[in-house]
């Protein structure tokens, strides 16, 4: 989804018989599934075709050059035997594609290319989860500053897109693990943001489920873990206050090797304290 190099000049493309371009629409937040115009692929002929249509929905808006594609999928291969296996994975990305598409749509070129570059065609509308997922969490921060009502609603539209990390299906191919880093951290960033927004308003309920969210990607968040006690400290249950604290204990000794911080037991025993006065 960055850009690395100036994105070429976008192929011509004669759609004279094709007034209206197909949908590509695509779910990569969680379980892959791709359709065209609602029409879901389940033949992908090769899974490097399908590799390939992965890496041209993460970077649709930057056309990639062969050589990158090359070294990406086939880092092993001399020159040749890559550019070979690059050809046949798009030749069989492109049948896939135009398989499932509406019958007076199957000569619509899904796959260009031009000046060394392929990219989807740049007449295709494509929809993306990740996105809308982007989008709407930068509309969220934006809204924060005059409407809270408002950035909340996107922010719960943000939490019900993200069903799951990148691509989970890929989770060792390397040229996947920054992007889906950064979206690991803004989701993050979406929960944290929501759940605050929702204990400044004395909503405890939205935000515990928020927090709880929160703690099922980033078991030793400790802040997470800190406001979660607070919220079962207002809602008045202490022994969901305990329990949270022991949470947060046994994941950071678990996954670190650390203690609880300072600030975590106290605000543990402050709470006790309280509720024993």
């Amino acid at each position: 989804m960055n850009a690395r190099r100036q994105r070429p000049a976008a192929p011509a493309v004669d759609q004279a018989s094709h007034p209206s371009p197909p949908v590509l629409a695509a779910s990569v937040l969680g379980p892959f599934r791709v359709t065209v115009d609602g029409r879901a692929i389940d033949d992908w002929l090769s899974c490097k075709a399908k590799a390939i249509c992965k890496y041209f929905l993460l970077h649709h808006r930057q056309p990639a050059a062969k050589e990158v594609l090359m070294d990406t999928f086939w880092p092993a291969a001399g020159p040749a035997a890559a550019r070979n296996s690059l050809n046949v994975a798009v030749h069989r990305l492109r049948r896939a594609l135009e398989r499932a598409a509406l019958p007076e749509r199957r000569g619509f070129r899904f796959v260009v290319f031009a000046d060394g570059h392929y990219s989807l065609n740049p007449a295709l509308m494509v929809a993306s989860d990740v996105d809308a997922f982007l989008a709407r969490a930068a509309d969220a921060g934006e809204l924060e500053r005059y409407d809270a009502d408002a950035a909340l609603r996107e922010y719960a539209a943000c939490i019900a897109l993200y069903r799951g990390e990148l691509l989970a299906e890929d989770r060792y191919a390397a040229w996947l693990a920054p992007l889906r880093q950064q979206l690991r951290d803004r989701f993050l960033h979406v929960l944290d943001r929501a759940s605050r927004i929702h204990f400044d308003r004395r909503e405890y309920a939205p935000c515990a489920a928020a927090c709880a969210s929160l703690i099922a990607v980033d078991a030793c968040n400790e802040e997470a873990h800190r406001m979660l006690m607070r919220c079962y400290a207002a809602l008045d249950q202490p022994q969901l206050v305990r329990r949270q604290y022991q949470t947060c204990v046994g994941a950071l000794d678990r996954e670190l090797g650390l203690q609880a911080s300072a600030e975590t037991t106290d605000l543990y025993r402050a709470i006790a304290q309280r509720r024993a006065a």
